[in-house]
């Protein structure tokens, strides 16, 4: 399938599941609903581009480009994210839960209540990020990169944070209980039992 014909589907929010679409050139584009469960999208370039809406649910898009994207209430559960880049992105209300994400790259970016449950992330960086009401709860997040990031309401619990680097990362709110970590903590937790701040954003 050429990029014209694909770019026309987007356009339309139309349907473009378990098709093989990878190497194609689609940045700077608005897209808005389409669907493109299951389907094949080996380093498609999405750069620059504005999604909302896209189903990407157990779509292959390893080294996929997302870098300067604004991404809104995209679904990218059960996906094979491997390598993807997504660096200076704004990811928002997105989820990417049991997703395989080692080695993307989210650094420079801003990450805001997303769902990164159950992720395999090994090697994962949020380098000079800002995450905000995010959730890994049971990731997997071996040698995680959070260097210079900035989080707030971001619950680890149950995650493997094993050989992760937190140089220079700030902390404000953080809930750990369970989680894998090699050892002092960097973060002070937040110990006091008064829940409701992250209960309101589903992390009860």
């Amino acid at each position: 399938m050429s990029r014209e014909e694909v770019l026309k589907i987007l356009k339309e929010g139309g349907e473009l599941t378990n098709l093989d679409l990878s190497y194609l050139d689609l940045s700077n584009l608005k897209v808005e609903g389409a669907n493109l469960e299951g389907s094949t999208l080996t380093c498609v370039n999405f750069k620059n581009c504005k999604l909302k809406g896209i189903n990407f649910e157990g779509a292959f898009l390893g080294e996929a480009n997302f870098e300067n994207c604004l991404l809104e209430d995209c679904n990218f559960k059960h996906s094979n994210l491997q390598r993807a880049k997504f660096r200076g992105s704004k990811v928002i209300n997105c989820e990417f839960n049991e997703a395989f994400l080692g080695v993307a790259d989210f650094s420079s970016s801003l990450i805001k209540n997303c769902k990164f449950e159950l992720i395999n992330g090994g090697q994962i960086s949020f380098k000079d990020s800002v995450l905000k009401e995010v959730s890994f709860l049971g990731a997997y997040l071996k040698e995680a990169n959070f260097e210079g990031a900035k989080l707030e309401l971001v619950d680890f619990r149950n995650s493997d944070l094993r050989k992760g680097k937190f140089k220079g990362a700030e902390f404000l709110k953080v809930r750990d209980e369970g989680v894998k970590f090699y050892g002092k903590k960097p973060w002070g937790g937040y110990s006091q039992g008064d829940w409701s701040e992250f209960e309101s954003y589903g992390f009860d």
